[in-house]
């Protein structure tokens, strides 16, 4: 299926999705499993891969901006 998304956006999901087009950054709005289909696929691109409560309400203002996403293993 057809996702609006380019090579060089950070998505961020409420909902996990089925497939999605490779992207430069992955941030969910609910915890998933060391395991779950987001995290392997952040693993095989090596991208950056977070989930942050509420990111779609708190990085709102960032929409259509240039920024870096770091992502550590404790944060």
């Amino acid at each position: 299926p057809d996702q609006p998304f380019e090579r060089e956006d950070i998505v961020i999901f409420k909902e996990v999705p089925i497939s999605v087009t490779p992207v430069r950054g992955l941030i969910t709005t609910r915890q998933g499993t060391p395991l779950s289909h987001m995290n392997l696929l952040a693993k095989s691109w090596n991208i950056p891969n977070a989930f942050f409560k509420d990111a779609d309400v708190k990085f709102r203002s960032l929409v259509n901006r240039w920024v870096t996403l770091t992502v550590t293993e404790n944060g």
